[in-house]
């Protein structure tokens, strides 16, 4: 190997070193800031403190809710799809954890991402309950930054928000319960 191939090839393996490090250097700083806020069986990122956008909602029954209709109360703003295998295991146990909720200042609110009522409808057997709503303008995923399904953010009584959770959680956990009763 000849001189000049034997510098070219270092400088490659130190280039290499040099972007491995920062790679590394990006990773441990991107865990940090996403350390969990709560351990164990229910775990969520913290959101940074801002207003929560504006959506309007619409019930079952053709009803339109402003979110902001719901200041003063801590809300999980769940989304989910009846297509959606780990939304449908764990859709029940929320929707129940939201009406035990319902008296202490808590409001949970499921956001369809179906096209229409149709799946839905037949996803509750024909009794939608209240609690499940559809976005009006179909931008609320979008307006929240949904990525995956399910996820829940979770709003401060002030609207600001709170917490994030993606992917499906253990709503029947005490750490759920925690999480929802402490925003109030």
């Amino acid at each position: 190997m000849t001189a000049r191939a034997r510098r070219v090839l270092r400088t490659l393996l130190l280039l290499a070193a040099i972007q491995g490090a920062a790679v590394l250097l990006y990773w441990s700083r991107e865990r940090d800031r996403q350390e969990p806020v709560l351990a164990g069986t229910f775990v969520v990122q913290a959101e940074p403190a801002r207003p929560a956008p504006a959506i309007e909602l619409e019930t079952h029954d053709k009803r339109r809710r402003q979110l902001s209709d719901l200041r003063g109360r801590a809300v999980a703003l769940h989304f989910w799809a009846t297509w959606c295998a780990p939304c449908a295991r764990e859709l029940p146990e929320l929707l129940k954890l939201g009406d035990e909720l319902e008296n202490d200042g808590v409001v949970v609110l499921a956001v369809s991402l179906d096209d229409g009522w149709a799946n839905v409808e037949t996803f509750f057997g024909g009794h939608v309950p209240a609690s499940i709503v559809r976005g009006v303008a179909g931008d609320a995923a979008r307006k929240y930054g949904v990525g995956v399904l399910p996820e829940t953010v979770l709003i401060r009584p002030n609207g600001e928000l709170a917490y994030r959770a993606k992917g499906a959680r253990a709503w029947n956990a005490p750490a759920a319960r925690k999480a929802l009763v402490e925003l109030r």
